[in-house]
Formats: C-alpha cells, sequence, structure tokens
C-alpha cells in the first residue's frame, strides 16, 4: 500500500516572534490544502526564547493545524524542549514525539513511516 503525505521542515533559531508565525503560518496552511494533512519537523535546537507577543499566534496554530498535522518531530537539544513536547505535543499534532539534535536521522525516519 502506498500513502502519500506531504512533510514539512521548518527551523526556530534566536527568538520566535509573532512576525516568524505570520510568515510561517500561510506555508503550512498551502500545504494543508494541498495535501489535507501533513507532517511536520519542527527543529527548534537553536531556539533561545519565544516573544509574548508570538504566544497567542502559538496557539493558534496549534488550534488551527492540530488535526491536520499528523505527525510532529520536535527536535531539540534541552531537557525542557521534551517536557514541552511531552505536556503540549498532542495540542499542535495527532502525534508528537522529541527527538534529540543528535538524532535528527531517528525523527526523519519516524515521520516517513
Amino acid at each position: 500500500m502506498i500513502k502519500n503525505f506531504v512533510v514539512m521542515s521548518v527551523t526556530f533559531s534566536g527568538t520566535v516572534t509573532k512576525s516568524d508565525y505570520d510568515q510561517f503560518t500561510p506555508q503550512v496552511q498551502a500545504a494543508v490544502k494541498a495535501s489535507g494533512s501533513i507532517r511536520m519537523l519542527m527543529d527548534i535546537s537553536g531556539l533561545k526564547s519565544e516573544k509574548s507577543e508570538a504566544w497567542e499566534s502559538d496557539w493558534d496554530f496549534g488550534k488551527e493545524f492540530q488535526g491536520k498535522v499528523e505527525k510532529l518531530a520536535m527536535v531539540g537539544d534541552k531537557g525542557w524542549e521534551s517536557m514541552v513536547t511531552k505536556g503540549f505535543g498532542s495540542k499542535f499534532a495527532q502525534q508528537a514525539k522529541y527527538f534529540d539534535a543528535n538524532s535528527i536521522s531517528s525523527a526523519w525516519e519516524w515521520l516517513r513511516k
């Protein structure tokens, strides 16, 4: 059986702002419109912080796409990122899993399954 799906990759680094979501969200909307659902690798290993102005956009993103993101592979290098993925990943995707930055190839493999 062949299953087609779109896999998107995004890297957040430095400080995330509302403007980052303003650029990122339309790309996800277009991919979802084209395929119905997506799988996503989100590399946050270079993330330093998120401005409070971006929090609402972050939650809005989750509300809009939770049922349309089949799998979300969060890739990071800090312990708290794993806890955030476990605690909030289900708000952003049907399945969410954390991968250490050194295991990014495992994240890609998980997304393809």
